[in-house]
Parts: C-alpha cells; sequence; structure tokens
C-alpha cells in the first residue's frame, strides 16, 4: 500500500463540509482538534470556512491536508457510506 500526500494547494473552502457528517470521520477530526488547540489551531473550523481565509495561512494549509488525508486512511470508507 502506498500514500501520498498533495501537499500545498489542493485544500479549498469549506472542503470538511460533506465528510465532518461521517461520525468515525468527525470524531478523529475532533480528537486531531483537540490536540492542536495548545497551538491556537481550530482544524475543524478552518476546513469548515467556506470563506476559505483560514486555509491562506500555510501553517493552518498543510495541517488541514495532512490531517484529513491521514484520516481518510485510515477509516474504511466502504464500510460507513
Amino acid at each position: 500500500m502506498w500514500f501520498i500526500f498533495s501537499g500545498m494547494g489542493s485544500q479549498w473552502p469549506g472542503m470538511l463540509s460533506n465528510l465532518i457528517e461521517i461520525s468515525v470521520f468527525r470524531e478523529r477530526m475532533e480528537h486531531l482538534d483537540s490536540i492542536l488547540k495548545p497551538f491556537k489551531i481550530n482544524l475543524i473550523d478552518a476546513l469548515l470556512d467556506k470563506s476559505g481565509q483560514t486555509l491562506k495561512s500555510p501553517k493552518i494549509s498543510l495541517i488541514s491536508i495532512i490531517a484529513v488525508e491521514v484520516q481518510l486512511n485510515t477509516i474504511d470508507l466502504s464500510k460507513i457510506i
């Protein structure tokens, strides 16, 4: 199995809006969000922000992309969709 991470530029405003409705995915993202809170990074809010302003920060966008990709690779979406 290979994992390919897209890097910067693949994020878009509101990119989490559909995935967050899946309970397993939401729980895992909430866990990551709690880990990042001491660093003043609100991951879920950044990914749900439809204006895209939050994702313009490289610090937020890179973490967001990696978090979504890792979480998608840790759950079997075919069993819950």
